[in-house]
């Protein structure tokens, strides 16, 4: 019955007009560029762990794409973006400069918020 129900949906074509695809169109992928210098473009993620005996049970996790070079700087769950910046900057801002991009999985806010912190 529901196969008979699936295909009456499937052929009528007031119900297949009523459907409104929920679905955003996709756009085509852009390449990222290519660095030219070290820091330039940066990847920075986030990674839970089991609690440390410091107490640390996050990792920030930064990538140099031009050299691959990895930075890993654990600090505590309820950290919010102006730490997170701080901790950016004394890590990595202070020896190499400001990045021409950050590439993120996390939200825009957030990286908006983070971003803000150099401005």
């Amino acid at each position: 019955m529901v196969t008979d129900i699936n295909r009456y949906v499937r052929n009528c074509n007031n119900c297949r007009r009523s459907i409104i695809s929920q679905d955003k169109t996709l756009g085509l992928l852009k390449p990222l560029l290519i660095p030219e210098r070290p820091w330039q473009y940066i990847f920075i993620d986030f990674y839970k762990l089991p609690t440390d005996r410091n107490g640390y049970d996050m990792v920030m996790i930064l990538v140099n794409r031009f050299s691959k070079r990895l930075f890993l700087i654990p600090y505590y769950k309820d950290i919010n973006a102006k730490e997170v910046a701080q901790l950016y900057i004394y890590y990595v801002y202070r020896i190499y400069g400001p990045p021409d991009t950050i590439i993120s999985d996390y939200r825009p806010q957030f990286i908006s918020a983070f971003w803000n912190k150099f401005t």
